[in-house]
């Protein structure tokens, strides 16, 4: 049985805010805007009436750098592919055929650290392709490294590199983008998948759990997953979740509400 208490949703539209206003979530909502050329009109910003409702850039590509500064980065997709970094660098790549040249010589972190939008909180989304020192950075400036694995083996064929993100001291939380590019959107998969890849299951549900929550803002977690309930004849329940995911045999998880 997967339980969920707290939902941070990027939407293009704000269609979501009203579903999430009416359940019992802890919720969030970053509309995401898409702007990529600065010849082109700036798209009309809406001032959200509910504070849970933050307007953000898609990314570094996606969005020119006027309205980079205009709109902010609070949460935003950084490092998910290596054309991200050989069009901002070097002006090559596949996005060069679509986009104006990029602002130049900067990976993503660096450019949003430049622009003053790299703040503790800022979530960056994916950091797939992303080198030790822009990790190092994300780190120092207290940034948010929401992992994707499901939606990178996907798109990308490869994991993210978990373990440099750990080396680094970045904070973690996980994630499952959307089902445009992965099969699921329980982030119980995307801990096993890294559980495969040898990270620890205590530290990995901390980042899908109580941990993540913290770091994306709701504060005293909602509600948490605790050791000791039953779990089938299981010994360690938190190391078999994390291996099996949504197809765990367990039967009821301890539950705290604030």
């Amino acid at each position: 049985m997967d339980i969920t208490v707290a939902v941070a949703d990027v939407s293009n539209s704000g269609l979501t805010v009203g579903p999430l206003d009416a359940s019992r979530l802890s919720w969030r909502v970053f509309i995401e805007v898409v702007a990529p050329r600065a010849d082109q009109p700036d798209p009309v910003l809406a001032t959200p009436s509910d504070p849970r409702v933050t307007p953000t850039a898609h990314s570094t590509y996606a969005v020119h750098e006027r309205m980079l500064r205009k709109v902010g980065a609070a949460s935003i997709h950084v490092e998910e592919d290596p054309a991200e970094a050989a069009w901002l660098m070097h002006g090559d790549g596949p996005f060069a055929e679509i986009l104006t040249p990029g602002p130049g010589r900067k990976r993503s972190v660096f450019l949003l650290d430049e622009l003053g939008l790299l703040r503790p909180g800022t979530l960056l989304v994916h950091m797939t392709c992303a080198d030790d020192d822009s990790l190092r950075l994300a780190a120092q400036r207290g940034t948010v490294v929401v992992l994707c694995p499901q939606s990178n083996v996907h798109i990308g064929g490869r994991l993210p590199d978990w373990r440099a993100v750990r080396q680094a001291g970045c904070q973690v939380a996980l994630g499952t983008d959307s089902l445009a590019s992965c099969a699921s959107l329980d982030v119980l998969t995307d801990v096993a998948m890294l559980a495969r890849d040898g990270a620890d299951p205590d530290w990995l549900l901390d980042a899908a759990g109580a941990g993540g929550s913290t770091r994306l803002g709701f504060g005293p977690p909602a509600g948490w997953i605790a050791i000791g309930d039953h779990a089938a004849t299981l010994t360690d329940p938190v190391r078999w979740v994390a291996f099996e995911g949504k197809d765990a045999p367990v039967t009821r998880l301890a539950w705290q509400a604030s």
